[in-house]
């Protein structure tokens, strides 16, 4: 199987989400599967053993990145950069899935438009990772956030959660159905 996976960083970068995406990458090369990962820390292309990765970085300076800055529009730059490079790579040899993280759904123009289904593996949300925001522009964009998360799970072909706990709290969270208990937990 031919598995996109999205993610916001990789390593070299050190944080838990870095550890949590070259985990999944690599457990799912090591199963068998062509694993390519698309990165927003980086613009180059790599190879991590068996795992191709692909930089989607803006351009300093670049209209795209002015954007990205923008409350709530913001939060289509980096999903609209994400489609265009799977677009592009499904194209020379076609994704079976997409998996992405819930976190500001950076799978969101995939889920809309394709070109391969999206999964959405849960984390915590927008709405309760960050800081109690209360500028009216830090609220609006945390709503830009939790709406564009919300989409893009409500249009993904799956939904994978840690526990059922967590699957059904999600469920609530987007207006989702829950997963039940025998698919939809990881």
């Amino acid at each position: 199987m031919r598995i996109a996976l999205l993610t916001w960083a990789y390593p070299p970068e050190k944080s838990g989400l870095t550890r949590a995406a070259r985990e999944i990458a690599q457990s799912l090369a090591d199963a068998g599967n062509d694993v390519c990962v698309f990165t927003m820390d980086r613009r180059e292309d790599s190879r991590d053993a068996r795992v191709s990765v692909i930089g989607c970085g803006l351009r300093e300076g670049s209209f795209a990145a002015g954007l990205r800055k923008v409350a709530g529009i913001g939060h289509l730059v980096a999903p609209l950069a994400f489609r265009r490079a799977v677009a592009r790579e499904h194209r020379r040899a076609p994704f079976d899935i997409v998996e992405a993280t819930n976190w500001y759904a950076p799978g969101l123009a995939i889920a809309l438009a394709g070109p391969a289904p999206l999964v959405t593996r849960n984390s915590t949300p927008a709405a309760t990772s960050a800081e109690t925001v209360t500028s009216l522009r830090d609220r609006f964009d945390r709503r830009a956030a939790m709406l564009a998360e919300r989409i893009a799970a409500r249009f993904s072909k799956a939904l994978i959660s840690n526990t059922q706990l967590h699957g059904d709290k999600i469920a609530d969270l987007y207006g989702v159905a829950a997963p039940s208990e025998a698919r939809g937990t990881r």
